[in-house]
Order: structure tokens, then sequence, then C-alpha cells
């Protein structure tokens, strides 16, 4: 299976969408590795989450094709610290960032070390 093919079978669309496929594929394919990766998580998140997701599956990718990892402050560092919530610093789009062991796993981000807010 493809990651396209991937997305499509999470957003499982009703026949009635099936001549977007296509242009579905074509928007997907246009997207790097990485933001493939970020899109799908956050539309998992929110069927998981019991969030909307349009049932057209070409308006549930358009929805969320900007949508970016929780990156985490020095305030909510400190609270995962307190909960004992591993985090871990990656890096994205060039820049090195914080966030929950978690999200670096569900977004697929690139893992450069475990990070401790102490």
């Amino acid at each position: 299976m493809t990651s396209f093919d991937y997305f499509w079978k999470l957003t499982d669309p009703s026949d009635s969408y099936s001549q977007f496929k296509e242009t579905c594929r074509k928007i997907w394919n246009a997207q790097t590795l990485q933001r493939q990766r970020i899109i799908y998580a956050a539309i998992k998140n929110k069927f998981a989450n019991g969030d909307k997701v349009h049932p057209n599956p070409k308006f549930a990718l358009e929805d969320n094709i900007n949508a970016q990892p929780e990156f985490l402050n020095g305030f909510q560092q400190e609270e995962c610290w307190q909960n004992d919530v591993q985090m871990v610093q990656v890096r994205y789009n060039g820049l090195y960032k914080i966030c929950t062991a978690e999200a670096c796993k569900r977004f697929g981000l690139e893992f450069v070390r475990y990070w401790n807010a102490v």
C-alpha cells in the first residue's frame, strides 16, 4: 500500500466521493513525506477524539493540509515534567523544537534526543 492508500482508507469515503480519488492523490503526492505524516496524524487524531472530519476526503485533506504538530512552550514543558510525561527534542523545518514523545511518534517527527525540562 502507498501512503495515499492509507489516507484513503483512513477517511473511508462513501462511494459517492470516488470521483475525488485522483484529485486527492495528486494533492497528497504533492506533499512531502513529513507533511503527509502530519496530515494523516491530524485526521487520525480528530477521529480518535470524536472531532468532525469532513466526509468528502478532498475537503478533509484540504482542511488538514496545514496541520502542525503541537510543540511545547516552557510552561507546558514544566507541566509535562511534573506529570512524568516524556518529552523529546525534534528537528522540524530546520528548527529544534520540544514535544511529547507521543507527538513525535504520531507525527513521524525527526527525533534528536530525549528532553529533561530541569
